[in-house]
């Protein structure tokens, strides 16, 4: 059956970015079909669903690039903690103890959190073990997004935390096949291997392969989002971490890093070269502040400068 929108005015978005009045929408089949004047709603024929919002504007949807629905209950578990010792003591223990049910409930709170802010289009990383549950709740929500599986074969942060590599690829395939371009096309599947620390690179090279099987999917993962990150990837590999993924060639325009706040110039030349895509995470972000500020502190009380004064500092003896 059709359904007609009528708002007080739409924001197009467009390449014009028109803004629309005294217009109503057609939609049919969950697609819009078309804009007609106001006046000619009561000229279109058949059974239809009208909705009267005039008091309201139609905006495009927000689009989410980066979100890890199944941590939705674990937020506020660790904010004080930086990157590494938060997934080690916090994210990945949480991660792992997952089982469908609790998964399913962090999945549909995320998502209806998601919806009720007016995001309606979200790049979702997974989780290592019952994926399908994600699935199953992304197309039960009609939502448009790009989820996979996050792809773990290594993880000296927690190694609990982790499928070998033929697990990993053997999984996630099998759910590629499954998902993408379910609901309609909506939902897609996003090849998700976690970051450099927790991917071998033989993961991490044989999944962009696999993803050249999917059309229309993308590759995502993380990088660079802090500094004892950035150091310990450059140990391991001599590289930082946009010159690795360079190195091994999994850098294209399907290819989405999420953060990346510590870059060097040439990185960034690489990211524009191979014209690859970086979800910028402001909210995420402005938590790894508090490394900045600790380091901070930390040099200041070394040299004496931000020792804290004591009641005997303001009142002497």
């Amino acid at each position: 059956m059709k359904k007609i929108l009528i708002p007080k005015e739409i924001v197009t978005a467009d390449s014009q970015n028109r803004i629309l009045r005294n217009t109503a929408i057609i939609i049919e089949d969950g697609l819009i079909k078309e804009f007609i004047p106001k006046n000619e709603i009561d000229k279109i024929g058949g059974d239809f669903e009208k909705y009267d919002f005039q008091n309201q504007t139609l905006i495009p949807g927000f689009v989410q690039t980066h979100v890890h629905l199944c941590q939705t209950l674990f937020r506020g578990f660790a904010d004080d903690l930086e990157l590494l010792d938060w997934l080690q003591k916090r994210i990945f223990p949480f991660e792992n103890s997952h089982d469908k049910n609790s998964l399913k409930i962090s999945a549909q709170l995320g998502i209806n959190d998601l919806l009720t802010g007016g995001t309606t289009t979200f790049l979702d990383m997974g989780t290592l073990h019952h994926q399908e549950i994600i699935f199953e709740e992304l197309i039960r929500s009609k939502v448009r997004a790009f989820a996979g599986n996050c792809m773990i074969d290594q993880n000296e942060l927690y190694p609990k935390f982790c499928e070998s590599t033929e697990w990993n690829l053997k999984s996630t395939f099998e759910w590629a096949k499954e998902f993408h371009n379910s609901s309609n096309g909506k939902v897609k599947f996003g090849f998700a291997p976690r970051f450099v620390l927790s991917c071998s690179e033989k993961l991490l090279v044989e999944t962009k392969e696999m993803m050249k099987d999917f059309e229309h999917s993308i590759y995502h993962t993380h990088s660079s989002e802090n500094e004892k990150e950035v150091e310990t990837v450059r140990r391991m590999t001599g590289k930082d971490n946009v010159e690795y993924f360079d190195s091994i060639g999994v850098l294209d325009d399907h290819t989405v890093l999420a953060h990346c706040i510590h870059l060097s110039d040439s990185e960034i030349d690489l990211l524009k070269n191979n014209n690859s895509r970086v979800a910028h995470c402001p909210s995420s972000n402005s938590y790894w502040l508090l490394d900045v500020a600790r380091s901070l502190l930390y040099s200041a009380i070394q040299t004496g400068l931000g020792t804290p004064r004591t009641d005997k500092d303001k009142y002497p003896d």
